[in-house]
């Protein structure tokens, strides 16, 4: 019970850091792309 409950939260901190790598990669490109038609 214990061991399972570990390996789901490490699962969803896996998820939790992919997602905010996601929209860190996201909120970049839009700024490059906001940037480049609005200098």
């Amino acid at each position: 019970m214990y061991t399972g409950l570990g390996k789901l939260s490490v699962q969803s901190e896996k998820w939790r850091s992919g997602v905010v790598m996601f929209l860190n990669v996201k909120f970049c490109y839009e700024i490059q792309h906001f940037w480049f038609f609005y200098r």
